[in-house]
């Protein structure tokens, strides 16, 4: 697809230099702005704050903030910061969702329709409709008997800090 673009020696690489920079400004004012209402000392001191579920609790914070700034009382004020966790929860489902599909198709059909029909044994390498079904069938197959191994494998014996 880079090829098809006008002059894309020059066009591809500033697109990627743009999407960098757009990223690195949108990740620091998100991260200013998060401390602007965020106590890192009172919130994110708690034992039962980590890695997985910051995010939770700083929208949770967020919710609360804007219920006190609106002068609602501190049920309403609590029951906000709730309701802003779980839109945040949910946004973050349908996101990763979409991702995940998006990152298991992607990849498989270019791989599948940019090698030579002969690496691929029997009909993987055969597209219906635009796309490899059969390559895809195999990979579902993979990855479900991954998610079995990892789920009902036993202790991992790794803990999250």
């Amino acid at each position: 697809m880079v090829y098809e673009t006008q002059n894309p020696e020059k066009t591809f690489p500033k697109g990627i230099i743009f999407a960098s920079v757009i990223i690195a400004v949108g990740y620091s004012l998100g991260i200013f702005l998060v401390g602007m209402f965020t106590n890192w000392s009172q919130v994110l001191s708690a034992k039962t704050v980590h890695m997985g579920n910051v995010g939770y609790v700083v929208m949770n914070n967020l919710g609360y903030q804007l219920g006190t700034a609106f002068g609602v009382d501190q049920a309403a004020a609590l029951s906000m910061g709730a309701w802003m966790a779980r839109f945040v929860g949910l946004s973050m489902v349908l996101a990763l969702s979409e991702a995940f599909f998006t990152l298991a198709y992607a990849p498989l059909k270019q791989i599948i329709e940019g090698t030579p029909k002969q690496l691929w044994p029997g009909k993987m390498s055969e597209v219906e409709d635009g796309m490899p079904r059969n390559a895809m069938w195999i990979q579902c197959i993979v990855v479900i008997a991954m998610i079995l191994l990892v789920s009902f494998g036993g202790r991992c014996g790794c803990k999250i800090l």
